[in-house]
């Protein structure tokens, strides 16, 4: 899973407070914390959260690619530095926590699921009334 974020302090806080969540105090549909919870956690990412902004030195960025790309159940929070030139495998799902403001970059977020013939799933968060206009031309002019 990648998520997106629009720049490197939401990147920061998001990753900071992914890694801190005791997923042993989540509640699922049922009303029961833990076990489930702590399970769906574990598919999804597999417990490792990484980050990749520009702000990051190289060799950390260097890691985080070969970590990201290694693993076979992770999450990577980052901006759009991710979202071209890099060929990650196996990404199924893309979450979009900031709208990009340009359609090329949402395209290409979406894209990174999209590698050597697979496909996968988009959600993107609609946090503003005034992002509302956005999804609409998106859902207008691209049919997204």
């Amino acid at each position: 899973m990648i998520i997106f974020a629009s720049n490197c302090e939401v990147v920061n806080l998001l990753h900071q407070l992914m890694k801190q969540l005791d997923w042993n105090l989540c509640v699922n549909k049922r009303g029961q914390t833990g076990t489930i919870a702590n399970e769906t956690a574990r598919k999804l990412f597999g417990g490792k959260v990484f980050k990749l902004h520009g702000n990051m030195e190289h060799a950390d960025r260097k890691l985080t690619y070969a970590g990201f790309d290694k693993a076979e159940a992770c999450c990577m929070i980052c901006t759009d530095v991710a979202s071209r030139g890099l060929d990650f495998k196996g990404v199924s799902w893309v979450l979009h926590f900031d709208l990009s403001s340009q359609i090329k970059e949402y395209v290409n977020r979406v894209g990174r699921t999209a590698r050597m013939a697979n496909s996968g799933k988009s959600l993107a968060f609609v946090m503003t009334p005034c992002e509302d206009g956005y999804v609409e031309y998106l859902n207008t002019k691209y049919g997204v």
